[in-house]
């Protein structure tokens, strides 16, 4: 015979230890009995009855396994696009050691819970480039996206709103070549610090769209408030400001694009780091059923045994004996 639970050692004891009082209140209420010089053989008959009753009991906590029984697995799980800001800024050290080198290390404990999720990588900067198309295999993502740096895409001002259009139109061909009906169930994950000079961002016809075609955005803003310097960065001409040019979260950009689309933001710093609600947030997003499979499973009996349990302590309420009779 199989167990659902299988017994431990702790189990072992703990039952050994239940028996031993069981056996220990027997035992008192016939030296009362002896004492008294009452007859004790009503005694005994409960010892067995009480016994049986609690081997029922432990035999239904572990779980009989008798038998198979046919059970339906259903597998679901969304299409994440991952979309990471590769620009000069995510050098800033404000998160260390760098933004990027940050996000890097943040992406497995992100994708730890993805189950039955499929998930492609985004780089982008002044354009957006498809660095890995959806998979199955995070393993692979991950060899990907640990190969991003700056600069890897051609020179250009930040532009999130050309980054989610690329991603949109991803989308729409990854949907057009699935069969009629059957939904992808995409969410878009954006990492950025976001300074957006494509001023597309805030463009009320993409926060329409992203409303419009119901992607959920979630934003992973990386850096803080303070911001810090960008290496090797210049200021653009005719600004005079004193001092190395420096790179900010910007929050008042990203919190709003999230909630156009139904997303929520979350935050990335060395003294804030919600990449796991993120993921909890990723989890809880309705997926699209994968694959449905019927299993043969053992099917687990316990009832039998709890049933004929609960029996005999009814027996064992219902049927007293008398220990002593006092005479007046």
């Amino acid at each position: 015979m199989n167990w659902f639970t299988p017994p431990t050692l702790l189990d072992g004891l703990l039952a050994g230890a239940l028996l031993l009082a069981l056996a220990a209140g027997t035992a008192r209420a016939w030296r009362v009995g002896r004492a008294l010089g009452q007859p004790r053989r009503g005694i005994w008959w409960k010892l067995p009855l009480r016994l049986v009753a609690v081997g029922l009991l432990l035999v239904a906590v572990f779980g009989p396994a008798l038998g198979t029984t046919r059970k339906q697995v259903r597998s679901t799980g969304k299409d994440v696009w991952v979309v990471v800001d590769v620009s000069r800024s995510m050098e800033a050290q404000d998160v260390r050691p760098t933004r990027l080198e940050r996000v890097k290390a943040a992406l497995p404990s992100l994708l730890a819970s993805a189950g039955a999720d499929r998930v492609a990588l985004v780089a982008f900067a002044g354009e957006a480039e498809l660095r890995c198309p959806l998979t199955f295999d995070q393993n692979a993502l991950l060899l990907y996206a640990s190969t991003l740096r700056t600069r890897q895409l051609a020179a250009g001002s930040t532009d999130v709103g050309a980054a989610l259009d690329t991603v949109r139109a991803a989308i729409r061909a990854e949907t057009a070549g699935q069969s009629a009906g059957g939904g992808n169930s995409p969410v878009i994950v954006l990492i950025t610090d976001g300074e957006d000079f494509g001023e597309r961002a805030t463009d009320r016809s993409l926060l329409a769209a992203l409303a419009r075609e119901q992607v959920p955005l979630l934003v992973l803003g990386v850096g803080t408030a303070a911001g810090a310097p960008v290496p090797g960065a210049r200021r653009p001409p005719g600004d005079e400001s004193p001092g190395p040019p420096i790179s900010r979260l910007r929050p008042d950009v990203l919190r709003p694009l999230a909630e156009a689309a139904g997303g929520r933001f979350f935050a990335l710093s060395d003294f804030r780091d919600e990449t796991r609600e993120l993921a909890t947030a990723i989890a809880g997003l309705h997926g699209q059923v994968r694959e449905v499979k019927l299993l043969q499973v053992t099917a687990n009996k316990y009832h039998y045994p709890l049933v004929l349990a609960l029996a005999l302590l009814v027996v064992d309420v219902l049927v007293t004996v008398r220990l002593f009779r006092l005479d007046v």
